[in-house]
């Protein structure tokens, strides 16, 4: 866990539970929605966060809905920012997820196939930056790095755990701010369906489709990304 300081304000990034520098616990209890909402609220307690903006880019998108789901109202977030994000667990993976994306699940989550795991991740890298081709092959391989770190068991319960949207949805008509920001050119997640599905659910919503980038628009076209995300967080906060 990081804290990032900038000028006149500070960020605080962190690995998701199930991937990356955490115990990729191998129970399903740790995969609870509330368990989600809990590091948050550590996290907030820890760094002394005050209606912070939650940013959360693919999967971690999700955690919206932990958010919603798990902390009293008026939330203490200042708003929802879904990079490339999955809105939440459930019937809009369908909606939203490519089939590219989709074929990739079975793989992801097979324990007993090495060739067809570790295929499937270097196909799911592949399939990050819209320009795939200019993607240097070190970065390639430390996206592998942390692809090949999650384990399949740890994949098919962060995969597999269940969230409940109404209180997402819920938060959204009550006016929690929320700003999609996606890829025109994602080849994972369908950005218009993204939009198309929720959108319309959110009372106070920005929803931008970056021409040319993938699932990874902070690195396809980082300034546009940052410059969209710095503009709306400085409306949200009345700057």
């Amino acid at each position: 866990m990081d804290r990032l300081q900038g000028k006149n304000e500070s960020k605080v990034r962190f690995d998701t539970r199930g991937h990356g520098l955490s115990g990729k616990p191998s129970v399903p209890e740790s995969y609870s929605s509330d368990k989600y909402a809990d590091d948050l609220k550590a996290i907030m307690a820890g760094f002394n966060l005050k209606k912070p903006f939650f940013a959360g880019w693919s999967l971690g998108g999700a955690i919206g809905a932990d958010i919603a789901a798990n902390f009293e109202t008026p939330l203490p977030f200042s708003g929802l920012i879904w990079l490339a994000g999955l809105p939440y667990l459930g019937d809009i993976l369908n909606k939203v997820a490519t089939p590219t994306v989709l074929s990739f699940l079975p793989g992801l989550q097979d324990a007993t196939n090495v060739t067809a795991a570790l295929q499937t991740r270097i196909d799911f890298i592949d399939t990050l930056s819209s320009q795939s081709e200019l993607v240097p092959y070190a970065t390639k391989l430390a996206w592998l790095g942390s692809a090949v770190h999650l384990p399949p068991a740890a994949a098919t319960l962060a995969l597999g755990r269940t969230q409940n949207p109404d209180p997402l949805i819920a938060q959204g008509k009550a006016g929690w701010p929320l700003l999609i920001i996606h890829g025109s050119s994602d080849l994972q997640i369908d950005g218009d369906a993204v939009i198309e599905n929720m959108a319309p659910l959110f009372k106070n919503v920005e929803a931008n489709l970056i021409k040319g980038a993938g699932h990874i628009p902070f690195y396809d076209d980082e300034p546009a990304v940052a410059k969209l995300i710095l503009d709306w967080t400085e409306r949200m906060s009345g700057k």
